[in-house]
C-alpha cells in the first residue's frame, strides 16, 4: 500500500485527542493508525510547544515489535516532511519545523540511550525528504551524527536489528564493518522467511530497497576479511541454488542487486573469492537471458574478473566447471523443456570458451569438455539452437587449440555438413571447417583434404536462404569487443597482463601480403560482386577455397589444380562465383610463397582473365 494513500477516516484532530491516544493507547489502537494521524496532523500544527509534545509523546508511544510493523515510520515521515514542504503560513515554518524536530530527538536518544532505535526510521524518513528542503530552503540539515551515535546504541533485538540496517542503508552512511552486521543484513535479504526477498512481495521493503540494501552489504564486505566474504558468498549461493522463474521485474532487480554485492567482494582479488563467486553466477545466469541483450557494464566486470581469477587456479577451476555441469540432468527429454537447466550448462559453456582462450589449459580437461560438447552438439537429441550454437563454439576452441586426431576431425566435419543447411549457415560451415582445416593442414592433411572434397562431390546444389548468413552463437555474455574494453579499465593493485578474451573465429595468415606486386586484371575483366554462396554446393566448396592459404607448399598446386577441377564441375554461375572467390583469396591472403605459384598458376598456366 502507498502511504500517499493512507485511510484513517478522520480529519486532523484536535491536539489533546491525539495526544490522549499516543498516552493512553486504546487495544484498537496501532502505530498504522497513530501514523496516519501524524500524518493528517504533523505539518499543520502551529504552536512550537505542541510540536514538542506530540514528538516526545510519539516517541514514548514506541514499542519494540517485528519488522514490517515498524517500517512504516520510515516511509510515513518522508510524506510527512514531504507534505510540510507544500504549506506555508499559520504553521510553523520548515526551518523550525525541522530544527525542533531534530532537537527532540537528539535530547530524546541522549536521555536513555537504550531507546535509541526509536529515531533511526525516523531520521531515515526524514533524509529520504533532505535534499529537497536543503534545494528548496538553502539549508544544509546535519542528520549524519544523530544517526550515527543512535546506531551504535540499537542493535538490541533481531526486528530492531533489521530497522536499523534498512535505516542505515536508506541513509547511505559509511560504518565500520564487522562480521555481527555483515551477517545480519544477510539473514535480512536472503534468508529471513519474514522479511528477506525469499517473501517475494512489491511491498516487502527488503525488495523495495534491495539495491540499498545490497550497496550496503557491498561496503561492508569490502572492508571484511576474507572469512567473512566467503561464509557470506556460500549463504548467497544456496539461496541463489533455489532461484527459479518469476517475477521478471524483481528477478532482475536481483540479479543487479547481487551484482553491486559481488563488485564489493572482488575489491580483495582473490582466487578463493572468485571460484566462490562463480557458482552464483551460474544460478543468475537465467536471468542474463532473459534481460536479452547480453551483459550489463557492472555484470561485464564481475563476469570476467571473476574468470581471470578463478582460471588461474587450474585444476581447481576444472573441478569445478565439471561438477557444476554434472548437476544438471543432460538428459534430452529434460534438458529440451527446462530453460533453467539450459541456463546453466550455457554458463558452464561460457567458461570454457574463456577457458580455451586462456594460458592455463591440460589436455586431459579439454578432451573431457570435447566428451561433453560432442554431444550436446548432436542436433538428433537436442533441439535447442541457442545450446548447439554454443556448443560448436566451445568446440571450434577446442579444434583451434589442441592437436586433436584425425578421426576426431572428420568425425565433427561430418557431424557439421549433416547440420548444413537445415542448421547452420554457410558462415558457420566455414568458419568450423576453416578452423580445423588449418589446424590440420599445418600438419599435412592430405587425408582431411581428400574427406572434404569426397564430401563436395557429393554436396548436392540447393539454393540457400539469403538470410541465413550468420556467425555462431557465443555462450559469453557480450561481445568480444566489448569484453576487451571491460578488461583494459580494471583498476587492480597489478594490472592483468593478459586478458582471457581472444577472438573465437579463426583468420587466415597474412604474413606478408603484396597486393602492389599482384598483376592487375584488365577492366575488360568483370567478376561477380556477389560474396555470399546462393547454394549448398557453392558454401563447401568456398570452404576449401578458403583453406587455400594453409595448403603445404609441396601439394599447393597440386590441391589447387583438383580445387579447379571441382569449380569447373558446377554449374556455369556456381563456377563464375567461385572463381571469383577464389582470386579473391588467392590475391589478399597468402604469404610471399603461396603468392608467387598463385600468379604464375592463374596467369600463366590457367590463363584465367583471357577465358573468362
Amino acid at each position: 500500500m502507498s502511504y500517499n494513500q493512507l485511510q484513517t477516516n478522520v480529519s486532523p484532530q484536535e491536539l489533546d485527542f491525539l495526544i490522549n491516544e499516543l498516552r493512553n493507547p486504546k487495544s484498537s489502537t496501532t502505530l498504522y493508525k497513530i501514523l496516519g494521524y501524524l500524518y493528517n496532523y504533523l505539518p499543520y500544527v502551529k504552536q512550537e510547544y505542541n510540536l514538542r509534545v506530540i514528538i516526545a509523546s510519539f516517541l514514548n508511544y514506541l514499542q519494540i515489535s517485528d519488522f514490517n510493523s515498524l517500517y512504516p515510520i520510515i516511509e510515513v515521515f518522508k510524506l510527512i516532511f514531504d507534505k510540510k514542504i507544500k504549506i506555508s503560513q499559520p504553521t510553523l515554518p520548515v526551518k523550525q519545523f525541522y530544527k525542533i524536530f531534530i532537537n527532540e530527538l537528539k535530547n530524546f536518544q541522549a536521555y536513555d540511550v537504550r531507546n535509541s532505535w526509536k529515531v533511526l526510521p525516523i531520521i531515515s524518513g526524514i533524509s529520504l525528504s533532505k535534499n529537497l528542503l536543503e534545494e528548496l530552503y538553502g539549508y544544509k540539515f546535519d542528520l549524519d551524527g544523530l544517526f550515527k551515535t543512535a546506531f551504535a546504541h540499537s542493535l538490541i533485538s533481531k526486528d530492531i536489528i533489521y530497522l536499523s540496517l534498512i535505516s542505515l542503508a536508506l541513509m547511505k552512511l559509511e560504518v565500520k564493518s564487522t562480521p555481527f552486521l555483515v551477517y545480519a543484513l544477510v539473514e535480512m535479504i536472503f534468508i529471513d522467511p519474514q522479511v528477506s526477498v525469499r517473501n517475494f512481495d512489491t511491498q516487502n521493503p527488503v525488495v523495495k530497497h534491495i539495491n540499498r540494501l545490497s550497496f550496503l552489504l557491498g561496503y561492508l564486505l569490502e572492508k571484511s576479511n576474507d572469512e567473512v566474504i566467503l561464509e557470506t558468498l556460500n549463504k548467497i549461493t544456496e539461496f541463489n541454488s533455489h532461484l527459479h522463474e518469476g517475477d521478471e521485474l524483481f528477478l532482475k532487480g536481483l540479479l543487479f542487486s547481487e551484482i553491486i554485492i559481488f563488485q564489493g567482494v572482488l575489491g580483495r582479488c582473490s582466487k578463493e573469492i572468485a571460484l566462490k563467486i562463480i557458482p552464483n553466477l551460474y544460478y543468475l545466469n537465467f536471468i542474463l537471458l532473459s534481460i536479452g541483450q547480453g551483459g550489463f557494464d557492472n555484470y561485464n566486470f564481475v563476469y570476467y574478473l571473476t574468470i581471470e581469477l578463478a582460471l588461474s587456479t587450474g585444476l581447481y577451476f576444472q573441478k569445478q566447471t565439471l561438477y557444476l555441469i554434472s548437476a544438471v540432468n543432460m538428459h534430452p527429454d529434460v534438458l529440451n523443456n527446462d530453460k533453467l537447466m539450459e541456463s546453466r550448462v550455457l554458463f558452464v559453456l561460457g567458461l570454457w570458451e574463456n577457458y580455451f582462450q586462456s594460458e592455463h589449459q591440460n589436455l586431459q580437461f579439454s578432451n573431457e569438455i570435447y566428451n561433453i560438447c560432442i554431444n550436446l552438439v548432436d542436433d538428433k537429441k537436442y533441439t535447442s539452437a541457442d545450446l548447439i550454437e554454443a556448443s560448436h563454439s566451445v568446440l571450434l576452441l577446442y579444434f583451434s587449440h589442441t592437436d586433436a586426431s584425425l578421426p576426431d576431425c572428420i568425425k565433427y566435419i561430418k557431424l557439421l555438413i549433416s547440420q548444413f543447411p537445415s542448421k547452420l549457415s554457410s558462415t558457420q560451415l566455414n568458419i568450423a571447417i576453416e578452423t580445423i582445416g588449418k589446424r590440420l593442414l599445418s600438419r599435412g592433411g592430405a587425408e582431411f583434404y581428400t574427406y572434404l572434397t569426397n564430401k563436395v562431390v557429393e554436396m548436392p546444389s540447393i539454393p540457400l536462404n539469403s538470410n541465413e548468413n550468420t556467425n555462431f552463437t557465443s555462450a559469453q555474455p557480450i561481445a568480444e569487443i566489448e569484453a576487451h574494453a571491460t578488461l583494459n579499465t580494471l583498476e587492480q593493485g597489478k594490472r592483468i597482463n593478459k586478458d582471457i578474451i581472444h577472438e573465437s573465429k579463426a583468420k587466415k595468415p597474412k604474413d606478408q601480403v603484396v597486393r602492389d606486386l599482384f598483376p592487375r586484371f584488365k577492366k575488360e575483366y568483370k567478376f561477380e560482386n556477389r560474396l555470399i554462396p546462393d547454394t549448398t554446393r557453392e558454401a563447401l566448396i568456398l570452404s576449401v577455397i578458403n583453406l587455400v592459404p594453409y595448403f603445404p607448399l609441396s601439394k599447393f598446386l597440386p590441391w589447387l589444380n583438383h580445387l579447379w577441377t571441382l569449380i569447373m564441375a558446377c554449374e556455369p554461375t556456381e563456377s563464375t562465383y567461385l572463381i571469383n572467390m577464389l582470386w579473391k583469396i588467392l590475391s589478399d591472403s597468402l604469404d610471399l610463397n603461396r603468392v608467387e605459384l598463385a600468379m604464375r598458376w592463374w596467369y600463366q598456366e590457367k590463363e584465367i582473365p583471357s577465358k573468362f
